[in-house]
């Protein structure tokens, strides 16, 4: 059985925040992945903007989503389950950009 990460990029729909972004994602839309079934980890990474200010083009993308699972198997159960959809149509609701890559990982160091 092969475990399955899932790496997400993110842009904020047009006209919100970075904090209206980052509290409707923390505050609600992390509880559906959360309460999927057979998710392991489920991780949210938000830029530090202190970091990035060094950067001319500024911070491109407004936050990273990973969640595991211990198969595309189960992946596909909860992404397909009621509160899967769910999570999807909430997700619709303020995102705007979504980059997903579906990656086996390989730990270096």
């Amino acid at each position: 059985m092969k475990q399955v990460k899932l790496i997400c990029i993110i842009k904020a729909k047009p006209g919100m925040s970075r904090e209206e972004f980052e509290r409707r994602w923390l505050d609600k839309h992390t509880q559906f992945g959360a309460s999927w079934k057979n998710v392991k980890s489920y991780r949210v990474l938000l830029p530090d903007p202190d970091v990035h200010a060094f950067k001319k083009e500024g911070i491109m993308f407004d936050g990273i989503g990973e969640m595991i699972w211990d198969s595309k198997e189960e992946m596909e159960a909860d992404m397909t389950s009621e509160r899967g959809v769910a999570g999807f149509a909430d997700a619709a609701e303020f995102m705007d950009c979504f980059i997903d890559m579906y990656c086996v990982e390989h730990i270096i160091k």
